[in-house]
C-alpha cells in the first residue's frame, strides 16, 4: 500500500488567528526540518494538496511560495515542486546562528506601525463590539472602499467605490483573476522572468501559459505581437512598476501601446502594484498606471500596501473593469465569503487621518538609506557582477559576470550564513542562469553592513571557484 505523503497529516487550526497558508507554510518547513521530507522529495500537486488538507489552491500557492522565498523548495517547470537539494538547517549555516536574508521582499518586523495600529484596533472593539467580528459585504467594507476610490483619484484614477473589491492580499487578488479568467486550457501570457506566485497560481488553474521576455521598458513587444497572432490570450499578467524580480518599469509609451493591443486582441490585462510607494527619485515623477490610462475598460489594477505597513493584515485592493464585476464578486466569495471585517476597519481608521503618510515617508527614508547601501556595495563589485538600478524599490537584479552560475552561488552563500534568491526561481524551465535578486527589505542597517561583508569575500571565493572551472573548461583535450 502506497504511503501517504506526510504533508496531509498537517493539522490546520481554523480556530486561530494565524493564517491558514502560514501554519501550513511553517508544518511543510518542519517536515524538512526533520528530514520527514528528504532532499530532492517531490511536493504532491497543488489541487491534490487542496483537495486533501480542505483548503483552496490560493493558500497550499501561498505557502509553497513562502517556503521557495527561503530556498527550501524549488520548481521544476513540466515537472512539480521539490525539496531543495540546498537545504540546510539554520544552526548548519553558521555556528554563531546568525543568518542575513538578502532573499526575502518581508519587510522587518520593527518598522510595522504596531502601537498605532493597536490603538485602531483598540477603536474598533470599543466602538463597533461584536459587530467588527461578524461578516463583511462580500465586496468589502464601504469606508475602506469610499478611502480607496479618494487614495486612486489622487493617481488620476476616477473610479466608484462600487468598482473597488477588498481582497485578502495581492495573491488572493492573482487566485480570484486566474479562476475568473483561466480556466481549464485558456492561454495567459506572463513576463520572463516574473514572480513565481503568479506562475504556480496560473498553471493551478490548468492554463496554459506563455511566456514573454521582459527589458528595461516593459515587455518584448516583437515577440509579444508575434505570440498575439500565433495565440489569443484572455489575460496578461504584468508588474508595470518595480517588477519582480528585475525591478524594471514600463514606459508610458510601453503601457500605451499594450492597451492598444488589448482592445485589438480582446484580452484583459492584470496590473499587478506591490510596491509603486517606494520610489526613491528625488523629483516627481508621477507615472500614470496602465489602468490611470484605460479608455477600453481592459485592466483589473491589484494594490496592496503589504510591503509599506504590515504582511500578515492580508487586505488589498482590486479594481475592475465593470464587465467582470460579478464574476469577480463570486469568485471572491468562493473563496473566503469576505475579508476580515475586523482588520479592514481597523485598516480604515489607520488610513482616516492621514497620519499613515508620517508613517510611509519614515519607511521609505529607511528602506532608501538601506538601498543606497546596497547600490554602493554592487558598485564596487563591478568586475565581478553587474546589476540594474531599479531607483526605487526593496532589491536589485544582480548578474554574475562571465556567465557564473547564480544557483551554485546561492549554495555557497547559504554555507556562510546569507540567503540569496537565484534567478532560476523566477524563469520557466531555465535551470541555469547568471541573474539573482538581492532584497534589502529584511535586515536593518548594521546586519545589512555586515551581511555584505560576509557576501564581498563571499563573491571573491566564488569567482576564483567558477574561473578554475573556466579555465579546466578551456583546457584542450589532447
Amino acid at each position: 500500500m502506497k504511503k501517504n505523503n506526510p504533508i496531509v497529516g498537517i493539522q490546520l487550526n481554523r480556530d486561530i488567528k494565524k493564517p491558514i497558508y502560514s501554519q501550513l507554510y511553517q508544518g511543510i518547513k518542519e517536515l524538512i526540518e526533520k528530514k520527514e521530507l528528504a532532499p530532492g522529495e517531490k511536493i504532491p500537486p497543488i489541487r491534490k494538496l487542496s483537495r486533501d488538507l480542505k483548503v483552496n489552491n490560493s493558500t497550499v500557492v501561498q505557502a509553497l511560495e513562502a517556503l521557495a522565498r527561503e530556498g527550501l523548495v524549488y520548481k521544476h517547470v513540466g515537472k512539480g515542486t521539490f525539496v531543495s537539494t540546498l537545504f540546510t538547517r539554520e544552526s548548519e549555516i553558521d555556528e554563531g546562528g546568525e543568518v542575513y536574508d538578502f532573499s526575502s521582499l518581508s519587510p522587518s518586523p520593527q518598522l510595522f506601525p504596531v502601537r498605532e495600529f493597536k490603538d485602531a484596533l483598540n477603536h474598533v472593539l470599543d466602538y463597533y463590539g461584536g459587530e467588527a467580528l461578524g461578516y463583511q459585504p462580500h465586496r468589502g467594507y464601504l469606508p475602506l472602499r469610499e478611502k480607496m476610490a479618494g487614495f486612486l483619484k489622487q493617481e488620476g484614477i476616477e473610479i466608484s467605490p462600487d468598482f473597488v473589491q477588498v481582497i485578502s492580499g495581492g495573491q488572493q487578488g492573482i487566485d480570484i483573476a486566474a479562476k475568473v479568467l483561466s480556466g481549464q486550457g485558456e492561454t495567459i501570457f506572463l513576463e520572463e522572468p516574473t514572480y513565481p506566485g503568479s506562475l504556480a497560481t496560473f498553471q493551478s488553474r490548468g492554463a496554459r501559459i506563455i511566456h514573454i521576455p521582459i527589458n528595461r521598458s516593459g515587455l518584448d513587444f516583437v515577440e509579444l505581437e508575434k505570440r498575439l497572432n500565433d495565440f489569443r490570450p484572455k489575460l496578461i499578467y504584468v508588474m508595470t512598476k518595480l517588477q519582480n524580480p528585475t525591478g524594471y518599469s514600463y514606459t508610458r509609451e510601453q503601457k500605451e501601446r499594450l492597451l492598444q493591443l488589448a482592445y485589438q486582441f480582446n484580452f484583459y490585462i492584470l496590473e499587478d502594484d506591490y510596491l509603486s510607494l517606494l520610489d526613491y527619485r528625488d523629483y516627481n515623477r508621477k507615472e500614470p498606471s496602465l489602468k490611470a490610462l484605460d479608455r477600453w475598460d481592459k485592466v483589473i489594477l491589484l494594490k496592496s500596501f503589504s510591503k509599506v505597513l504590515m504582511p500578515g493584515l492580508r487586505l488589498g485592493f482590486a479594481v475592475l473593469p465593470e464587465v467582470l464585476q460579478e464574476k469577480f464578486l463570486e469568485g471572491k466569495y468562493a473563496a473566503d465569503i469576505s475579508s476580515s471585517g475586523l482588520l479592514q476597519r481597523a485598516l480604515y481608521f489607520y488610513l482616516k487621518d492621514d497620519t499613515w503618510e508620517n508613517h510611509l515617508q519614515e519607511i521609505k527614508d529607511e528602506f532608501k538609506e538601506r538601498y543606497l547601501m546596497v547600490k554602493k556595495f554592487l558598485a564596487k563589485q563591478k568586475p565581478l557582477l553587474h546589476y540594474y538600478d531599479p531607483e526605487g524599490g526593496l532589491f536589485f537584479w544582480v548578474r554574475v559576470n562571465r556567465g557564473g552560475s547564480s544557483t551554485k552561488l546561492a549554495k555557497l552563500a547559504r554555507e556562510r550564513g546569507i540567503l540569496l534568491a537565484p534567478g532560476t526561481s523566477f524563469y520557466s524551465g531555465v535551470q541555469r542562469t547568471p541573474w539573482f535578486r538581492l532584497s534589502f527589505a529584511t535586515q536593518d542597517r548594521e546586519s545589512l553592513g555586515k551581511g555584505l561583508q560576509i557576501l564581498e569575500k563571499t563573491l571573491i571565493d566564488f569567482q576564483k571557484e567558477e574561473t578554475m572551472e573556466f579555465e579546466d573548461e578551456a583546457r584542450p583535450i589532447l
